[in-house]
C-alpha cells in the first residue's frame, strides 16, 4: 500500500509542475510586445552633451503654445519694452560707504586706563568718578599713581564733578600732584612703590615694618 501512494504522490507533483510551467508560458507568449522608438540614424538625438544653436527660422521646428495662465500673467508688449528700457537707462543713486575701521587707543588712553588700574588694584575704595579714594583715617584723597604725570591731563578732562567747588578742588589737587611728584622720575616711582607697599607718591614715603614715621624713599 505504501508503495502505490509514494507513486499517486509523484504523479500528482509532475502533472502540478507541468501544469504551472504551461501557464507561465502560454502568459509570456500572449504579452504585447513593448513598443521600441527607433532613431533615425541621419538625425540628432533628443538630448545633447555640447550646447547647439537654435535656428528659430527653421520651418520643421514645433513652438508650443502657451497657456492662457501664463498669457494672463505677462503684460501688454508694450509695457515690457519700457520696462525693460527703464531697467536699462537706470542709475542706482544708493550712496554706500565702507565700514569705520576700529580705532587703537592713543598713547592717553592707555596711560588713563593703566593709572585707573593702578588704583583700583591699589585701594579698595577707589572711585573714577573723581579719582579718589577713602583711607582708614577717613575723608578723601586723591589717587596718585606712576602714570598720573602723563595722564593727568586726559584724567581731569574726563571727571564730571557734581558742583564747581568740587571741580576747583579737583583741579587745584591735580596741579599740586603734578608739581609735587614733577622732580621724582617715573623709575624712581616705579622702584620705590615695588619695594615698599605703603610707598606713597604725595610725599615719597612708606611706613618701616618696625613702626615709627614715615621715611623719604631713596
Amino acid at each position: 500500500m505504501k508503495p502505490l501512494m509514494m507513486i499517486l504522490g509523484g504523479f500528482c507533483l509532475t502533472a502540478g509542475t507541468f501544469t504551472a510551467g504551461a501557464v507561465a508560458a502560454t502568459a509570456l507568449l500572449a504579452a504585447k510586445p513593448v513598443e521600441t522608438h527607433s532613431f533615425d540614424a541621419g538625425a540628432t538625438g533628443l538630448w545633447t552633451s555640447q550646447p547647439v544653436r537654435v535656428d528659430r527660422e527653421d520651418p520643421t521646428l514645433q513652438r508650443a503654445t502657451a497657456t492662457e495662465q501664463q498669457l494672463a500673467s505677462l503684460p501688454p508688449a508694450k509695457e515690457r519694452s519700457d520696462a525693460s528700457e527703464r531697467n536699462n537707462h537706470a542709475i542706482d543713486d544708493m550712496v554706500t560707504s565702507a565700514l569705520p575701521v576700529a580705532e587703537e587707543p592713543t598713547v592717553d588712553e592707555r596711560l588713563l586706563a593703566a593709572h585707573l588700574d593702578w588704583c583700583s588694584s591699589r585701594y579698595r575704595s577707589f572711585s573714577p568718578s573723581d579719582n579718589t579714594y577713602r583711607p582708614y583715617s577717613g575723608g578723601k584723597q586723591q589717587c596718585v599713581s606712576p602714570h598720573l604725570s602723563e595722564a593727568a591731563p586726559r584724567l581731569s578732562a574726563s571727571i564730571e564733578p557734581a558742583h564747581e567747588e568740587e571741580a576747583v578742588f579737583q583741579q587745584a589737587s591735580f596741579a599740586t600732584s603734578a608739581s609735587g611728584t614733577a622732580t621724582l622720575s617715573q623709575a624712581h616711582i616705579r622702584d620705590c612703590s615695588q619695594r615698599y607697599r605703603s610707598y606713597r607718591i604725595e610725599d615719597n614715603t612708606y611706613q618701616p615694618y618696625g613702626g615709627g614715621p614715615r621715611r623719604q624713599c631713596d
